[in-house]
């Protein structure tokens, strides 16, 4: 086993910030993609267009890349495969099997993630436009939606299993973007 400067607490404690971070962004993401879908909430969106079309895609930048990398393989960084190896002695073989099976299970949305990672979001593919990386990945917002509530109950599952310590993930932050749209609607509706 590699040696870590991150005790394994720590490392669930990361992991932990990096979903609820992922978890947000990707809800605020979502919100500001379905509030385009709304006349009267573009028309109140418009007087701020570049402040809403640069959060949405900074958002979908940070989704994308903090999502991917509670699965990336790299030895010298805080992921999953670190964590696991860390914890080993923590948790009993048969359960660390059922684990391991759980993450296989979310590769493929992993690598669906990796392709938005490697293509449109850290690198600009030189034989594909942004869509057709789209195309390539082919993964919709019930996959990634799934992938972070899937990977943040393995992760409160290790936490337990290794450390008897539970995790919440509680902040929902598509309520507030509504919020915050509907006051605009209000604000434009009173002018």
């Amino acid at each position: 086993m590699q040696p870590t400067s991150h005790p394994a607490g720590e490392q669930i404690n990361l992991l932990h910030q990096k979903l609820m971070q992922a978890q947000i962004s990707f809800d605020l993401w979502e919100g500001l993609r379905e509030a385009r879908s709304c006349a009267d909430t573009v028309k109140a969106m418009q007087p701020y267009a570049s402040f809403f079309v640069g959060t949405e895609h900074a958002l979908f930048d940070s989704f994308v890349v903090l999502s991917y990398s509670i699965f990336e393989t790299r030895k010298d960084s805080v992921n999953m495969s670190i964590l696991l190896k860390s914890v080993s002695s923590k948790i009993k073989d048969v359960e660390m099997a059922a684990i391991k099976d759980e993450v296989k299970s979310l590769k493929p949305t992993w690598l669906k993630l990796g392709v938005l990672r490697n293509e449109v979001v850290g690198h600009q593919a030189l034989n594909l436009t942004s869509f057709q990386s789209f195309g390539k990945a082919a993964i919709s917002p019930d996959e990634i939606r799934e992938y972070l509530s899937k990977a943040q109950a393995l992760l409160g599952r290790i936490s337990s299993k290794a450390f008897r310590r539970a995790l919440a993930f509680n902040i929902h932050s598509k309520p507030r973007l509504i919020n915050l749209l509907t006051d605009l609607l209000i604000r434009r509706v009173k002018n």
